[in-house]
C-alpha cells in the first residue's frame, strides 16, 4: 500500500487509477466518486497537518469501505457481461444493422427521428422511449453521425425539450422548433416496428420507406413536411360530412353517432386569468390534491371504452417548472365508497402541445356499469406555483365531436375537433 501513497496515483486519480488496478484487480470495485474522495481525503490541506500514519490509517480503512460500496453494482454488471453485443463497434456490429446502414447516405439528412419517439431529461417535458428504440437509433445516429432528434439526457432545457416533444404534435399548430431549424435537408425516420399512438403513426404517414427488416425500419421525411398545416383540409372535410349530413347536430356539436356519450365542462362558472376557450378555468395549486371532475351516476359501462381529455397550462415561472408535474388519476368510486385507480398519467408526457398549453388525454374502461368516475389532480406535496384546467371532455371512443369555433362570410375558420383546435 505504501506504492500505492508514494505514487502519482492520488496526484492525478483517474489516470494512474487504471494503472493500479491492473496489479490490484479488488481497486477496480470502487466508484469514480471513491477514488477521489480518497484523494482528497489524503491531500486535503486540513488533513495534511494530521500525523502521516494516521492519515495513511484512514484511507487504507476507507479505500476497504468503499470496495464494499461498489461491490454489489460490479457483481452485478458482471452477470450481465456479454449477453448483449456492442453494436457501437464496428467489429461486432450484427448483419441488421450493416444492411442498414448501406441503405443511409449520412450527407442526406440532418438528424434521426426515432419512432417511437422519445425525449427524457427534462421533467417538465418527458416523454419515454422502449429498450429497443434506444437500442436502435443511437446505434444507428452514432454510425452515421447524425444529430438524435429526441433526447435521452439530463436536465436538459425546459424550452428546448417542449420545442422538441411537439415536434409530434398535430401539424395545424404552430412548432416553435421551425425558427432553429437551418437546413432543408430529410430527416431519417428510424422505426423500431412497435406500437405508435395517432400523432407518431401521422408523422410516419408523411414519409417514404428507404429499408426495412425484422428489427426495423428507415423513411426519408422531407423536413417542409413536419411544419405544413393540415388544418385547411381538415375543416374542408368537416363541412363537406356536414353537407352531406354525415354527422349529426347535438346542441353546439356536430357528432359522429347520435347514441354516443359526450360530456363537457368548460368551467365557465370559475372566472379565471388564463383560459384556452371562454373566460373560465379550473385554478389549482401546485401542491393541491384534489379531485378536479366527477362524472354523473349511472352513465357508465364497463364493455365501452371512454376518452378523456382537457387542456392543462405549461407556462410559469421559470419556464413553467415542475408545473406539469401533477398526477393526472382516473378512479372509480365503487359503491362502498372505495376508490379504484383505472389510469394514471402526466400532463409532462403529452405530445401535443399548444402554445402554452399542452393536452392532457386517457383511455378507460369502467370495471362496473353505474360506477362514478373521478378525475383526481395529485400534485407533488412541496410544488409551487398556479396552474390552469380549461375544456375537459368525455367521450365514448370512436364518437367525433365537433364545434364551429370561429366563420367569417358562411366560412369556416375555427374548428374543434375531440378536444383539438384547428385554425386555418
Amino acid at each position: 500500500m505504501k506504492e500505492i501513497f508514494d505514487s502519482d496515483f492520488l496526484q492525478s486519480p483517474l489516470q494512474d487509477y487504471i494503472r493500479w488496478v491492473e496489479f490490484l484487480p479488488f481497486l477496480s470495485y470502487m466508484t469514480v466518486t471513491s477514488v477521489y474522495g480518497l484523494y482528497y481525503l489524503y491531500y486535503h490541506p486540513r488533513v495534511i497537518r494530521i500525523p502521516d500514519w494516521l492519515v495513511k490509517g484512514w484511507a487504507i480503512l476507507l479505500l476497504f469501505i468503499y470496495i464494499g460500496e461498489g461491490w454489489p453494482y460490479h457483481r452485478d454488471v458482471a452477470g450481465s457481461f456479454g449477453r448483449h453485443v456492442n453494436t457501437f463497434s464496428e467489429i461486432h456490429l450484427p448483419t441488421d444493422y450493416r444492411n442498414g446502414l448501406h441503405a443511409i447516405a449520412p450527407d442526406d439528412y440532418q438528424a434521426l427521428l426515432p419512432l417511437p419517439f422519445y425525449h427524457k431529461g427534462s421533467e417538465n417535458f418527458a416523454v419515454e422511449g422502449t429498450d429497443r428504440i434506444y437500442q436502435t437509433s443511437m446505434t444507428l445516429a452514432y454510425h452515421t453521425g447524425l444529430p438524435i432528434w429526441g433526447s435521452f439526457a439530463t436536465h436538459t432545457s425546459i424550452p428546448e425539450s417542449k420545442k422538441s416533444i411537439q415536434t409530434l404534435s398535430p401539424d395545424y399548430y404552430h412548432k416553435a422548433i421551425r425558427a432553429d431549424v437551418s437546413s432543408e435537408k430529410d430527416v431519417l425516420i428510424v422505426y423500431s416496428k412497435e406500437q405508435l399512438n395517432s400523432y407518431e403513426l401521422d408523422m410516419l404517414r408523411k414519409a417514404r420507406k428507404i429499408f426495412s427488416n425484422e428489427l426495423y425500419e428507415l423513411y426519408a421525411l422531407p423536413v417542409n413536411r413536419i411544419f405544413e398545416s393540415s388544418a385547411g383540409e381538415r375543416i374542408d372535410s368537416f363541412d363537406q360530412k356536414v353537407q352531406r349530413h354525415e354527422l349529426y347536430k347535438m346542441d353546439d356539436y356536430y357528432v359522429s353517432d347520435s347514441s354516443g356519450l359526450v360530456l363537457h365542462n368548460g368551467f365557465e362558472d370559475s372566472p379565471a386569468e388564463y383560459s384556452i376557450a371562454g373566460t373560465g378555468a379550473y385554478q389549482g395549486q401546485l401542491s393541491d390534491r384534489n379531485p378536479l371532475w366527477t362524472s354523473p351516476e349511472g352513465i357508465l359501462h364497463q364493455d365501452s371504452i371512454y376518452n378523456l381529455s382537457f387542456w392543462f397550462s405549461n407556462f410559469g415561472e421559470n419556464y413553467g417548472q415542475d408545473i406539469t408535474n401533477v398526477k393526472v388519476q382516473v378512479n372509480e368510486i365503487m359503491y362502498n365508497g372505495n376508490r379504484q385507480l383505472l389510469r394514471e398519467v402526466r400532463p409532462a408526457s403529452s405530445m401535443v402541445i399548444n402554445g402554452d398549453w399542452s393536452l392532457v388525454e386517457l383511455e378507460f374502461s369502467p370495471l362496473q356499469t353505474g360506477h362514478v368516475i373521478e378525475v383526481y389532480l395529485r400534485g407533488p406535496w412541496r410544488g409551487k406555483g398556479d396552474y390552469y384546467i380549461d375544456e375537459l371532455f368525455l367521450r365514448e371512443k370512436g364518437v367525433d365531436v365537433n364545434q364551429i369555433l370561429d366563420e367569417e362570410n358562411g366560412i369556416i375558420t375555427g374548428l374543434m375537433r375531440n378536444n383539438q383546435q384547428i385554425f386555418n
